[in-house]
């Protein structure tokens, strides 16, 4: 169960459910050769299915701040200009520097895609070398980008999005997802006061514009990644190793394929954790699928326990706010569940 300093509001999901959400999404991008930084991108626990592109998207993937549910795993979306048109529905990452283009929008712009000069994409299963675009502007809220090549980037797990908006890039700007309105909004950073019903977590900036918090799964020390373009919870190896040191330990768990962006599939280990402790959070009984996942070698995570904290996490809540510039994350909670039989219990 959930014992929160704020009262947070998770909901456990089977694994088998957290596909239908799971969102292509990209982290340090560049050109190749290989040797430069990669761009990311996010992952489903179990195969994607495709979205029919004639078909109407369910009501849950028309909205802009998509709740977690007991069925369903959340995502945020901006309303994005790409060269003064739109607004399209680029689904907001922030483990990602790096923004992308669907390819049915950049050929809907005339946008001729270029083989020639290719970006590298590092996903969580793999790496993908994919064409680039060149466009004018993208325009969401406060940041505005010109002049730059964005990946195109194609997947059926992003059911209907127009693209990717890495917002790991907005370095004076802040980020306010509320679910209970379904606004999103990005503006400049005021650096204000704490809002009454949040509680606030003292963030790091990573290389690349990550956003990491400092954090315990059950009395180990981890680094806990926000990224709001993973559906699941994600812990690398080194922790999996401390935590289940002894093969008894392990209990029962499940196992996985685990689907990003690429091609590549990678096995992981469902287990259902001891609490994480954010420090005015803790989350009890989350579940966390372990695996050797390359994006953990990209970030240059895996001799020290981390995890990626996902929107199976993060949707969970009333809203929160992410200010880049002051390096905080700010989350409103929501009532307690239990991890088993999601009922409220008393506190």
């Amino acid at each position: 169960m959930i014992r929160m300093r704020a009262a947070l509001r998770i909901l456990r999901l089977p694994c088998a459910l957290l596909a239908g959400a799971a969102l292509a999404s990209a982290v340090l991008a560049s050109p190749v050769p290989p040797r430069s930084p990669a761009a990311r991108a996010g992952p489903a626990v179990v195969p994607p299915q495709a979205v029919d592109p004639a078909k109407p998207l369910p009501p849950q993937d028309l909205l802009l701040a998509c709740p977690t549910t007991r069925d369903y795993v959340g995502r945020v979306v901006a309303e994005v200009m790409v060269d003064g048109k739109g607004p399209f529905r680029f689904i907001i990452d922030t483990g990602a520097n790096q923004s992308t283009i669907a390819p049915r929008l950049a050929a809907a712009l005339g946008l001729t895609s270029s083989a020639r000069e290719p970006i590298r994409v590092a996903g969580v299963t793999g790496t993908a070398i994919v064409p680039s675009v060149r466009i004018e502007s993208l325009r969401a809220g406060a940041l505005n980008i010109t002049h730059t090549r964005l990946p195109v980037i194609w997947s059926p797990i992003m059911a209907g999005a127009d693209g990717i908006l890495g917002a790991a890039g907005l370095d004076h700007d802040s980020l306010l997802v509320d679910f209970r309105r379904n606004t999103v909004e990005i503006r400049r950073a005021s650096g204000s006061g704490l809002r009454e019903g949040y509680a606030r977590l003292r963030a790091t900036r990573l290389p690349g514009g990550l956003l990491s918090v400092p954090g315990e799964v059950g009395n180990v020390r981890v680094t806990a990644i926000i990224d709001t373009g993973s559906p699941q919870t994600l812990g690398n190896m080194a922790l999996f190793r401390i935590l289940y040191a002894d093969a008894r330990s392990r209990g029962k768990f499940a196992s996985a394929s685990v689907y990003g962006a690429t091609k590549q599939v990678r096995l992981g280990e469902v287990h259902l954790t001891p609490a994480i402790d954010l420090g005015s959070i803790r989350i009890g009984k989350p579940v966390l699928v372990f695996g050797d996942f390359p994006i953990f070698d990209t970030w240059g995570l895996t001799r020290q326990p981390a995890i990626i904290l996902g929107m199976d996490v993060l949707g969970t809540v009333n809203a929160f706010s992410i200010d880049f510039r002051y390096a905080e994350l700010n989350l409103a909670a929501s009532q307690v569940y239990y991890a088993e039989a999601h009922e409220p219990f008393p506190d």
